[in-house]
């Protein structure tokens, strides 16, 4: 998702969108993946969390 993030601006300059306008944009999508990448790691932390205290312990 970082990766994917990072490359939406390159990708809109290669496409010929290199101007204010399209930064209007590629702002909000880059920030919005990143968001996104971030609730995805702390999905899997809070997951892994609840999974290590469900487990009996003996």
């Amino acid at each position: 998702m970082f990766w994917a993030s990072a490359m939406v601006a390159p990708l809109a300059r290669q496409l010929g969108a290199d101007s204010e306008d399209s930064a209007f944009l590629t702002f909000p999508a880059q920030l919005g993946l990143m968001m996104f990448a971030a609730g995805l790691m702390c999905g899997a932390q809070l997951g892994e969390r609840f999974s290590q205290q469900a487990v009996p312990v003996d």
